[in-house]
């Protein structure tokens, strides 16, 4: 697998694993991990590799995402009395 191709689909892994509240330790399991390499076809990442490069960069995403959902509302001084649900925001 291209480079590229694989640090998209260790970012899409993280990203999901982290959606459904899943532990990136889970990746250790040695049957959920042969089971993604078998129909993946890709070495999977340990999760100390995905914490160090992709956990960061969704939550950069995430709070990128926030910033431009609050700019593009005009709140104004009711910005506190709303209630601002962050799955809506996210659509992670």
């Amino acid at each position: 697998m291209r480079e590229e191709k694989l640090e998209c689909y260790n970012y899409e892994l993280c990203k999901a694993l982290m959606a459904a509240d899943i532990p990136l330790e889970k990746l250790n399991n040695p049957v959920f991990k042969q089971f993604l390499t078998t129909y993946t076809k890709v070495t999977q990442p340990t999760p100390n590799e995905l914490r160090k490069v992709f956990v960061i960069k969704i939550q950069n995403d995430i709070k990128l995402k926030i910033k431009n959902k609050l700019h593009q509302k005009n709140f104004g001084s009711r910005l506190m009395k709303l209630p601002i649900i962050l799955k809506d925001i996210l659509l992670i």
